[in-house]
């Protein structure tokens, strides 16, 4: 496989793959032959939890479901180039528990565009994702390979700025048709549009700043407005320790609305010896607003209820792989489902097989909702993964 052939067009290893960021030179004609890339994933994916008064791995919680997802980049001629993806879930927890006899299985063509590329300008048409790294506050997400939604319109970036990378893209509609007010496409007239840029004139610092423009959104079908917003995200190394500050904002021109968002987060990283630490504090406000399906950092962006948090996550090689954990836990400034903190934590060891082809994961997640419900427990989950990638 040639990999990076196609994504070596100006900036399309920027924005296309949702890499590094950095200008490229001007690509030259790509040959028509030879410049195909393949990639894939496939899963066998357990699940148990012992929630509804259900022990862990009792077969009234046991779930079983295998995935899969075929990529393919290549040039057709002149610069032209075409890319799609392929995915799809079927749900097998019928082979552990003949007592349950539904089917959850679904299949997508999640991607499919075309590129093309003069000078130092990329651009690409047609059903795409769009990086988080690039569009925090509208990108697509993926869970065992499987992209939730993608985007469909125009995107373009331009290289001619030194150390400097001009990105923009203009949406008309998303892989989905299930779509609520948080969804930008919820009006048959709306679109998205979005303009930004990443520099890294300074040393070992990387600047993102992106603005968004929303028309005609259908609010419970009574009143369109319009929503604005943007993000700014710098990140930065300091002796050996990684620095990321970000921010968002999201408001609307409706008078009645009370639903600005607003985050601000600070991530801090490091290593000591083999092991690598990152810890995260983040502040919403009660906003409401939210552009697509995905939520800003996992971090409850948009939810209409305020709150402080706080992250701890820590990996080290043990033997022939890796042991990784995570610590959250929130504080809710409303009453939400009557709790007001959550805390959430998590252990897990992955190694790989077969040449590093197959992946092997197994998980442990504890979950506490300060809760004064009757009869509420703290959840336990525990999930085991093998996942071949290509």
């Amino acid at each position: 496989m040639k990999k990076g052939l196609l994504l070596s067009v100006v900036a399309s290893t920027m924005i296309f793959a949702g890499g590094d960021i950095a200008p490229v030179e001007p690509a030259a004609a790509a040959p028509v032959a030879d410049c195909s890339d393949f990639s894939g994933v496939a899963g066998l994916h357990f699940r148990t939890n012992d929630k509804d008064k259900h022990d862990l791995f009792s077969k009234e919680n046991n779930s079983l479901y295998g995935t899969a997802a075929i990529s393919y980049e290549g040039m057709i001629a002149y610069g032209i180039g075409f890319g799609t993806k392929l995915g799809g879930k079927v749900d097998l927890t019928s082979f552990i528990n003949s007592d349950i006899g539904r089917t959850d299985d679904t299949a997508e063509i999640s991607r499919v565009y075309l590129t093309a590329s003069f000078g130092n300008t990329a651009i690409k048409v047609g059903r795409y994702d769009l990086p988080g790294a690039l569009s925090p506050l509208l990108y697509t997400d993926s869970s065992d390979g499987i992209d939730a939604t993608t985007y469909e319109g125009i995107l373009f970036a331009n290289t001619d700025l030194a150390d400097t990378t001009v990105y923009g893209t203009a949406l008309f509609g998303t892989s989905k048709d299930n779509n609520t007010r948080s969804s930008f496409v919820a009006g048959d007239k709306s679109g998205a549009y979005a303009l930004g840029f990443v520099n890294k004139s300074l040393a070992n610092t990387t600047i993102t700043a992106v603005g968004y423009y929303v028309t005609d959104v259908d609010a419970a079908e009574a009143t369109d407005m319009a929503v604005y917003g943007g993000a700014l995200t710098v990140a930065t190394k300091m002796s050996g320790v990684n620095v990321t500050g970000q921010v968002a904002y999201l408001a609307d021109d409706d008078d009645a609305s009370d639903v600005d968002s607003l985050q601000a987060s600070l991530l801090v990283g490091t290593k000591f010896g083999m092991v690598n630490l990152k810890a995260r504090v983040w502040y919403n406000n009660d906003g409401a607003l939210k552009l697509g399906d995905d939520d800003l950092n996992g971090q409850g962006w948009g939810s209409g209820r305020e709150q402080v948090g706080v992250r701890f996550d820590a990996s080290a090689p043990v033997y022939v792989g890796t042991l990784y954990g995570r610590l959250d836990y929130v504080s809710y400034d409303k009453v939400l489902d009557t709790s007001d903190s959550k805390l959430h934590a998590r252990l897990g060891y992955k190694f790989k097989v077969l040449n590093n082809k197959v992946e092997l994961k197994a998980e442990y997640r504890y979950t506490d909702l300060d809760k004064s419900t009757a009869g509420y427990e703290a959840d336990n989950a525990v999930r085991f993964d093998a996942t071949y990638k290509f």
